[in-house]
C-alpha cells in the first residue's frame, strides 16, 4: 500500500466506523468537505467506488466492504504508533462479551487488578447469553463457556469445567427424601434450555441411557437466576462446577447425581485474529490466560 494513501484509509475507515461524512469529520475534528476531499482522491486511485452516497445516508459498496478491514487496521496501527510516541503506555478501549455469571463470579475481580496496572485502558462491557457475533458487533474479545470451539476464531483456553446437578439441602429436606434416579423427575426443576432440548434432560451413567422429563419445572437462559434459584431451595438446575464449589463447602448446596449427569466443558478467550491485534487487547489476553486459576 502507497504512503500516500494513508491518510484517505484512515478517512475512510472513520467514515465507515461513524456512518456519515459529518459525524466522521466532527470525530477527526476536520471539515466535511476535508473529508470528502479525501475520500474522492481515495476512490479516485484506486479506480473504484468505496462508499455509495444519497442525500440521507451513505453505504458501503462491495469494494467498500472488502476494504475496510485492511483500512480499520491501518487506522488502529497508526493510532496506536502515535500513542506509544506520545504516552508510552497502552490505552482506548477494549469491548468484551461474556455471559453475566462467568463475567460476575470469575472475569470482574481479575479486572480490578488489570485496571490497577493499566489505568488508561477502558473497558466495554457486553454481556449477554448469545454468542454475538464479535466481527459484525466491533468486539475485541468475547469470553466463552462451551463444550466445543468456535470455527474462524481464535480460541485460548482458560481452564475446563464442568456442568453438574445441584439442588440445596431445603429441597431435600422438603421433598422429605434424597434425590436418586429413580424419584429425581418428581423434584421442581429450572431448565437451562440448551442443556434440556424439549424440556428433555439426557442422563446417562456410561451403560444405561435415560431421557428425564421432570414433571414440574420453570425454565430461563440465565445461569445466574438458575444459581440463585436453586441456592433459595426452590429448584434443582444445572451449574458449572466452579460456580458452585465453594456453596458445596459450605453445606448450602448439594451436588446431585454426578454419576448420571456431568459434562466437560471448556472456559476460553475467542478474538478474530491475531494479526492487528492491539497493544491494550493482548496485554489483556495475556493477563487473563496468566492468571487464569
Amino acid at each position: 500500500m502507497k504512503l500516500q494513501y494513508l491518510k484517505g484509509l484512515t478517512i475512510f475507515a472513520t467514515v465507515a466506523d461513524q456512518g456519515s461524512f459529518s459525524a466522521a469529520a466532527k470525530h477527526l475534528g476536520v471539515n466535511r468537505s476535508a473529508v470528502s476531499e479525501q475520500i474522492l482522491k481515495l476512490e479516485t486511485s484506486l479506480g473504484v467506488r468505496l462508499i455509495q452516497r444519497t442525500t440521507r445516508q451513505l453505504s458501503l459498496t462491495v469494494d467498500g466492504h472488502a476494504l475496510y478491514p485492511s483500512a480499520k487496521a491501518i487506522a488502529q496501527g497508526l493510532t496506536e504508533a502515535e500513542s506509544s510516541l506520545n504516552h508510552n503506555k497502552p490505552e482506548g478501549t477494549i469491548r468484551i462479551t461474556a455471559p453475566h455469571d462467568f463475567a460476575t463470579t470469575w472475569l470482574l475481580p481479575k479486572i480490578y487488578i488489570f485496571k490497577k496496572l493499566h489505568p488508561q485502558i477502558q473497558l466495554d462491557y457486553i454481556l449477554s447469553f448469545d454468542k454475538i457475533d464479535i466481527v459484525k458487533e466491533g468486539i475485541d474479545l468475547a469470553l466463552r463457556v462451551s463444550h466445543i470451539e468456535e470455527e474462524g476464531y481464535i480460541a485460548r483456553p482458560l481452564f475446563p469445567d464442568k456442568i453438574g446437578l445441584y439442588c440445596s439441602p431445603a429441597l431435600i429436606n422438603e421433598m422429605g427424601q434424597t434425590p436418586t434416579i429413580d424419584n429425581i423427575s418428581s423434584f421442581p426443576w429450572i431448565l437451562y434450555g440448551a442443556l434440556a432440548p424439549n424440556n428433555v434432560i439426557p442422563l446417562s451413567n456410561g451403560s444405561c441411557n435415560i431421557s428425564l422429563q421432570p414433571e414440574i419445572f420453570d425454565k430461563t437462559n440465565s445461569p445466574t437466576l438458575m444459581r440463585e434459584i436453586i441456592l433459595d431451595g426452590k429448584a434443582v438446575g444445572f451449574q458449572r462446577e466452579r460456580a458452585m464449589v465453594e456453596k458445596v463447602k459450605t453445606g448450602e448446596v448439594v451436588h446431585i447425581l454426578p454419576e448420571w449427569y456431568e459434562r466437560d466443558i471448556c472456559c476460553h478467550l475467542l478474538y478474530p485474529s491475531r494479526k492487528n491485534l492491539s497493544l491494550r487487547t493482548r496485554l489483556f489476553i495475556e493477563y487473563l490466560l496468566e492468571y487464569a486459576e
